[in-house]
């Protein structure tokens, strides 16, 4: 389920939260949803479940750094 994690001191985000906690290694693997489309990345576990980085968080911080642009669509010719 997707949920807004708070942590203390801040870093505030949208997480999808899995009963279950990852395989361990699996830090950075891809959750997909049932197309095969990446919908988010490993990022913890924590009292045996786990919670992937949500993809709207992770393009957030690709503009919030510069690089929209890996995502933005192809301009039409």
């Amino acid at each position: 389920e997707k949920s807004f994690v708070r942590r203390p001191g801040g870093g505030d985000a949208f997480f999808w939260q899995a009963a279950v906690a990852p395989v361990g290694g699996m830090s950075g693997g891809a959750l997909l949803d049932a197309g095969g489309r990446v919908i988010g990345v490993c990022a913890a576990a924590q009292d045996g479940r786990g919670f992937f980085a949500h993809l709207d968080e992770i393009q957030y911080g690709l503009k919030q750094g510069g690089y929209g642009w890996l995502f933005a669509p192809e301009p039409k010719r």
